[in-house]
């Protein structure tokens, strides 16, 4: 028991990066899927030209014009951790059918037992699986919904859950916009590690993007959690320092506004072949900033470059000081590839 103890805190120490509500199993769920998603802060579920890699995040956003996608993600995250997935979408008759994989290992662990001796070495890892389905429901408005398996194995001790994603989006050419609606975990663990069923990081999630027809720029919003308005994890566990004296520093209703949302901006020239993005995640720059470091916590960055046969993306996120987290994406149509 001890050995998982030490486990889940490390575990927990690195998740901590993503967690939805500081109370959740499972918060590698609200990792990026893509790099694109990860230059735009994690959590957009309007980014409709992320292709299939939407699978995630919104299937909604899935249709006819992804069909034979695939898409193939890696991370290499915060140097300790493979963090990968792989995405692909089919549609026949106006029904359009995904499926997606991704993981997080956390590498190799030492093992001991109470008195300190070595029982080799072991290894964790969490895997969600997503089959989805996404259809149009009117010009520009579609729904989607999402069915996922969820596994982890930490050591000898593993879990088992299943969660739906419900989602709708709305995409209009004319007015270079988008939005998405996400409600995102719904479900249960049903396998625990102990006799507590842990609960999943639900998340309703809201995202528009606007573009411009006489500028190549995108501008981005989110607006995260919003059922869950309170992230002061410091008063709600009553932490002190190491003086033993209460911390007690009260977050504004500002401040908390702020922590929900995320902000962006694309900038897309030659027809919108090559993009170069940055954004903020306030909620993210708060709980990562350090007091006697500068960091650039909550900022994140990136690029991609889309052909007619394949695409390519990265991004870049600082979670500690002076340590980049890259996020890589190539995306092949095989639609296109297969076409005479």
């Amino acid at each position: 028991m001890k050995r998982l103890i030490v486990l889940a805190y490390a575990v927990v120490s690195t998740m901590a990066l993503c967690a939805g509500n500081g109370l959740s199993a499972y918060t590698f769920l609200e990792m990026p899927a893509s790099a694109y998603s990860a230059a735009q802060g994690g959590q957009n579920v309007a980014l409709s030209h992320d292709g299939v890699n939407n699978v995630f995040s919104n299937a909604a956003l899935i249709s006819e014009k992804e069909n034979k996608q695939l898409s193939l993600s890696y991370s290499r995250y915060l140097n300790i951790a493979n963090f990968g997935g792989a995405a692909y979408s089919q549609t026949w008759n106006s029904h359009t059918f995904s499926g997606g994989v991704r993981f997080l290992n956390y590498g190799q662990f030492s093992g001991y037992d109470e008195y300190g001796a070595s029982t080799g070495t072991f290894t964790a890892t969490d895997v969600e699986m997503v089959f989805s389905y996404s259809r149009m429901l009117y010009k520009g408005l579609s729904a989607g919904v999402s069915f996922k398996p969820i596994f982890s194995v930490y050591e000898n001790y593993g879990s088992f859950a299943l969660a739906v994603d419900v989602a709708a989006a709305y995409v209009c050419e004319k007015y270079s916009l988008s939005t998405g609606l996400a409600f995102q975990q719904i479900g249960r663990q049903v396998v625990t590690y102990d006799d507590d069923v842990q609960a999943l990081p639900f998340n309703m999630v809201f995202s528009i993007n606007k573009g411009f027809k006489h500028a190549p720029v995108i501008l981005h919003f989110t607006y995260n959690h919003i059922t869950d308005w309170d992230f002061d994890y410091v008063n709600k566990v009553s932490a002190t320092n190491m003086l033993g004296v209460k911390q007690s520093s009260k977050i504004s209703g500002v401040d908390m506004f702020f922590r929900h949302t995320i902000w962006g901006v694309d900038f897309v020239p030659f027809g919108g072949k090559f993009r170069v993005s940055a954004s903020y995640n306030h909620r993210r720059a708060q709980e990562l900033k350090l007091n006697d470091a500068k960091t650039i916590a909550g900022f994140s960055f990136g690029a991609g470059l889309y052909l007619k046969k394949f695409n390519l993306s990265m991004a870049a996120s600082q979670y500690q000081s002076g340590v980049w987290n890259w996020q890589f994406n190539v995306g092949l149509d095989f639609d296109k590839i297969l076409k005479k």
